[in-house]
């Protein structure tokens, strides 16, 4: 999730469950087998047993497909009380903080998958998210690329890509129980500031991930300081 510090590089969940969301106590997770099966046979473009792009030195030479259950978004369950999880290639990988590695795994192109209960490493002290200086359309900004060498324009077959208007509401409704939850790195999220950015978060939000019927999707974004760095 991190490039160089947090704030610049924020992670949010979004949805494409049909199921009810709720917020509650700590769910009880869907089963591994039937999420990853479920996956396979409803985006088999994305959803494979394996990755051949999960890089060669990645811990123990995992490239599999895996279900991430332990999760600090495991109290937004459906209406029967089961909770959602990540599916992500590989294993746990990078810096460690507070138990937590920095990324659960891989996407299917490679790119390092963003743990969600890695502790902040700065906090936004409440400014305003919609506020920030997003990039538009990060998987075409040079620097942004400069940056994350291992970026790729999420654009499989058969599947909405990066920037289709098909995740608006997906996306919306991801950053908003984002922000309700401890993992928001301290920013203020309102539907009703700035309007225009919100109608339309889909060109500022790089998919990772997408979301199935039992797993969150996850997408990345990226802001500029105000010297004009990432």
């Amino acid at each position: 999730m991190i490039m160089l510090k947090r704030l610049s590089v924020v992670t949010a969940v979004f949805f494409l469950l049909t199921a009810f969301i709720s917020q509650a106590l700590a769910g009880i997770p869907f089963d591994a087998i039937t999420a990853i099966n479920d996956a396979k046979q409803s985006y088999s473009d994305y959803y494979k047993d394996w990755s051949p792009y999960v890089p060669e030195n990645a811990p123990e030479k995992d490239s599999g497909l895996h279900y991430v259950t332990d999760s600090g978004l495991s109290n937004l369950t459906d209406g029967n009380g089961y909770s959602y999880g990540f599916l992500a290639y590989g294993q746990p990988h990078g810096d460690q903080k507070d138990g937590q590695y920095r990324y659960i795994g891989y996407t299917f192109y490679g790119e390092d998958y963003t743990n969600m209960d890695f502790p902040a490493d700065q906090n936004a002290n409440r400014a305003d998210f919609a506020s920030q200086n997003w990039i538009i359309q990060p998987w075409d900004d040079s620097a942004v690329k400069e940056s994350n060498p291992n970026l790729s324009k999420f654009n499989p077959v058969s599947l909405p890509g990066d920037g289709d208007s098909k995740y608006h509401t997906a996306i919306l409704a991801g950053i908003m129980a984002y922000g309700a939850t401890n993992a928001n790195n301290g920013y203020t999220i309102s539907s009703t500031s700035n309007p225009s950015f919100w109608d339309n978060i889909e060109q500022y939000v790089h998919i990772l991930s997408p979301a199935s019927q039992y797993s969150f999707g996850i997408g990345r974004m990226w802001h500029t300081d105000q010297n004009g760095d990432l």
